[in-house]
């Protein structure tokens, strides 16, 4: 099941002499004309000269080119410049290059290469389909370009194709660069920060956490003395805090790990079914010791079809017992349940139920709760479609994301006392009427009961601090009660997107999205993209999705902002400003 992800975006840049406002729009860099020149003699292509190498100085596909030497000076290799050279074999990059285009490399003959650490950005497949490839010296820190006029996004600099064995990076490593190197060996700089090289895999400084393994391997053997087996370093297609989110290693078949391994974490790093689809680990060699309920989920969950919390179980019988259908830890975790009971009770000594224990159980009516879970994680009971009722035990403090989707005839939810998050999704699509949200309630967040048709009354009992702006999205017949008021509502906008047009007579006409159980918008016009100078701050007194505005201004270019407000207990309570993205 792929997140349901929303996107959002910013405030928008409008030029009064265009008249139409650009999402994400940013200023456009002239460069100044450059006086690069080139020689081919004997099969060696030389080019010097300073500034940038020019678009219309392109070999692709040249035969005669064997040999390229840039010389100092040159500031940039050009969009495919030597792609598809079939005969080129020996590439000199000089330490003035900052950009290497887009598939500038691409299909050559060139068996090593070396980028040098002041290069700043990198085409997508820059160096694929080299399939004499073997070493590649190059920054760490570099910035992937992509082809802007196309949907083929090739997240990648060297691919399978290529036949690169090892990548060394000459700079600090900014980790989500790793998702776009297809490599046998990846090391770091000796002089990196964060990060160290054991045997071609990537490891904290310390050792005590591996990072990333490359994605050409096919046997992983975690280092003695590692003590995380962090899930993150063999399934990158996930989010982390640098964003990194294209590929996996798909090649892996078998993983060892040592006896000093005291976790495997899952958390840290959120993956989903779809990413361990593409996994196909078949054998793994673990230590005999002690697994939390978490580490244990965590690897068999992620790695394939072929590592299972079943086959988990015949590897480590001591640890994982199986009965009425459930499978339990030793420490108490329920990891799954694959019975078609239609009332099934907990037992009473269950602390922690896995995410996805009930996965699209299409049987279950009934579940009683043990009391002493404090979490109902991520996707636990999602697509549980014959779920009628739930009670919430008074211990949860959280409810995770997406726990109840798409629970389609669930009518009735009892919260419990010490509930304050409910995460985005939690309820989406369910069928539940005139509930209440208890006071100690801290957090609801995006999508927490979207799509419920006529929801009837929501009844919050506390001073809730937050409400995300698209919470109640796509639900309809609601009204919402606070007793005690509120704290911070809509502080996301659900916006897809916002078209502003001028009218004539600087008339402005902004359009957006509305957002579902607000009062109304404020929007804000100014010449500084930092709004420190704001030339008219409008009041949209209405639910509505769009506003005419006159704006005086001398043809610069004009940007604005937007947020939605509630008027609860007769005070208004905005939400976050939109943003601008460049």
């Amino acid at each position: 099941m792929r997140t349901r992800k929303m996107m959002l975006y910013a405030g928008m840049i409008a030029s009064l002499t265009m008249g139409i406002f650009i999402s994400g729009a940013g200023q456009q860099k002239v460069e100044a004309k450059t006086k690069v020149t080139y020689t081919l003699k004997k099969g060696t292509l030389t080019i010097k000269g300073k500034g940038a190498m020019p678009a219309k100085m392109k070999f692709r596909r040249n035969k005669k080119i064997k040999k390229v030497i840039i010389k100092k000076g040159v500031t940039s290799v050009s969009y495919e410049a030597f792609a598809l050279c079939k005969n080129l074999n020996s590439v000199t990059i000089p330490s003035t290059v900052k950009t290497i285009g887009i598939r500038s490399f691409y299909g050559t003959k060139i068996s090593k290469i070396t980028v040098p650490s002041k290069t700043k950005t990198i085409g997508q497949g820059a160096f694929g389909s080299c399939k004499d490839l073997k070493t590649i010296v190059m920054p760490g820190d570099f910035k992937l370009k992509l082809e802007e006029d196309t949907d083929d996004k090739l997240w990648y600099v060297t691919s399978d194709q290529s036949a690169v064995d090892t990548i060394t990076f000459n700079t600090k490593l900014k980790l989500a660069n790793v998702s776009y190197l297809s490599a046998n060996n990846l090391v770091v700089a000796k002089n990196d920060p964060s990060y160290q090289s054991i045997e071609g895999v990537i490891y904290t400084k310390d050792g005590k956490g591996i990072v990333r393994v490359p994605q050409k391997r096919t046997e992983l053997k975690i280092k003695e003395g590692c003590t995380e087996f962090n899930m993150q370093s063999v399934l990158y297609n996930s989010t982390d805090s640098e964003g990194d989110e294209f590929n996996n290693c798909s090649k892996l078949k078998k993983i060892v790990i040592p006896s000093s391994v005291k976790s495997i974490n899952k958390i840290k790093y959120k993956t989903d079914r779809a990413d361990a689809c593409d996994m196909h680990v078949d054998t793994i060699e673990i230590a005999p010791k002690d697994f939390d309920a978490n580490s244990l989920y965590a690897l068999g969950s992620s790695l394939g079809k072929n590592i299972t919390i079943e086959s988990l179980m015949k590897l480590l019988p001591d640890q994982i017992t199986y009965k009425d259908h459930m499978y339990i830890t030793k420490d108490h975790g329920l990891l799954k349940y694959d019975g078609k009971d239609a009332n099934v009770e907990i037992p009473e000594e269950i602390t922690w139920i896995a995410p996805e224990a009930f996965y699209r159980n299409e049987t279950l009516k009934n579940v009683k709760l043990p009391s002493k879970i404090t979490t109902i994680e991520e996707n636990t009971f999602y697509g549980c479609s014959e779920l009628e009722a739930v009670v919430i035990p008074d211990q949860v403090t959280m409810i995770g994301k997406s726990a109840f989707d798409e629970c389609t005839v669930l009518k009735s939810v009892t919260f419990g006392k010490s509930l304050k998050v409910i995460k985005d999704q939690a309820f989406a699509s369910v069928n539940i009427r005139n509930f209440t949200i208890p006071s100690g309630i801290q957090k609801i967040e995006t999508g927490a009961f979207a799509g419920i048709n006529q929801i009837g009354t929501v009844t919050f009992e506390g001073s809730t601090k937050y409400v995300a702006a698209d919470a109640f999205m796509n639900s309809t017949g609601i009204k919402l009660v606070y007793k005690k008021g509120i704290k911070e509502a809509q502080t996301e906008l659900s916006y897809d997107y916002i078209i502003a047009r001028k009218n004539g007579n600087n008339k402005v006409r902004t359009t957006w999205q509305p957002v579902s159980g607000v009062n109304g918008y404020q929007l804000k016009f100014s010449t500084d993209k930092k709004f420190k100078k704001v030339l008219k701050t409008v009041m949209v007194k209405k639910n509505v999705s769009n506003a005419t505005t006159y704006v005086k201004n001398k043809k610069k270019t004009l940007y604005i902002k937007v947020r939605p407000y509630q008027t609860i207990n007769k005070k208004n309570v905005y939400g976050r400003w939109s943003y601008l993205q460049l």
